[in-house]
């Protein structure tokens, strides 16, 4: 027979439950006032504010340096372009259409009033931001040639497409400048190898790259008679890409800039007396020239 107060497997009893007011009976019995009093002895005993470390010190100071200052490159070292090179690692790209400056002027925009220019922004090893300006380059597109194609209608096709282009809102005298017969193959509907007549289209501008795109795929009169609608081949490529790939640039790359191919900004240009200013800024100029690659880390060469 088991015990009342025993536990089936002979565990002990439970503790006994405690009243429900105990614990507010001792929070009562605690002395805050006490405990407060000894707290601000503690504190006005100390002899003030810990001595602030070093790096505090010198954050202090630099917190007084207006921002623009301290995230301020230092200046580029006095360079003679026609003596100095000048080499830095290029970070990003864009390209801007500005009026034309007369000694950047290539031969085929003779007369044009604004031109296009890739600007490269970089910094050299010693720390100097640039920016480089890229005159001469001209955009450019293929189409495939129509049946019946003689190189002498190179001219008279031109002339046409120019008549159409200007009735458009770029202000140029010559939307296209060039239109000159290659030999290609298209990676579309394998042809065995065999090459094709395809025209190469150079433009002046690169927004007219996509204008004259639209009008020779919806079709034009051909210099024979007739009118064809064209396949147009390359007719999306960026400007900036298009000039980074045929130049064999790659991103985050070095290039260096030779003496005697570039001038440093502000100058006067000449015959327009237009002064060019923008600070910590290079102008190097390539006249449609092809580049030297350069050798080490060094990728090209202007």
């Amino acid at each position: 027979m088991h015990s009342a107060n025993k536990r089936p497997g002979g565990a002990p009893p439970p503790p006994a439950k405690r009243r429900s007011g105990a614990d507010d009976d001792d929070f009562d019995d605690m002395d805050l006032d006490g405990m407060l009093e000894d707290e601000e002895e503690m504190m006005a005993d100390e002899e003030g504010p810990p001595e602030p470390l070093e790096d505090d010190a010198a954050g202090a100071a630099e917190a007084d340096v207006p921002q623009s200052e301290r995230w301020k490159r230092p200046d580029l070292p006095p360079l003679d372009p026609a003596t100095d090179g000048l080499d830095f690692q290029q970070i990003d790209a864009d390209y801007t259409v500005a009026s034309m400056l007369p000694e950047f002027a290539t031969p085929l925009c003779a007369g044009e009033q604004r031109a296009a220019s890739v600007r490269f922004y970089g910094v050299t090893k010693g720390g100097n931001s640039v920016t480089a300006h890229v005159h001469g380059f001209l955009p450019y597109f293929f189409v495939r040639a129509w049946p019946g194609f003689k190189p002498e209608d190179c001219e008279p096709f031109r002339q046409k497409l120019n008549a159409r282009l200007k009735s458009g809102k770029e202000p140029v005298l010559n939307p296209v400048v060039m239109v000159r017969p290659c030999q290609k193959k298209s990676i579309m509907n394998y042809s065995f190898g065999q090459q094709s007549v395809f025209l190469r289209i150079v433009t002046c501008l690169p927004s007219l790259v996509s204008t004259a795109r639209r009008l020779l795929e919806q079709g034009m009169s051909l210099p024979s008679g007739g009118s064809h609608s064209f396949e147009t081949y390359e007719s999306n490529w960026a400007y900036v890409m298009r000039f980074m790939v045929d130049r064999d640039i790659q991103g985050m790359s070095w290039l260096s800039l030779t003496a005697g191919k570039w001038r440093a900004r502000p100058w006067t240009s000449e015959g327009s007396g237009h002064v060019v200013k923008k600070a910590t800024e290079s102008s190097p100029y390539s006249h449609g020239t092809e580049p030297t690659l350069g050798s080490g880390r060094w990728r090209v060469r202007y």
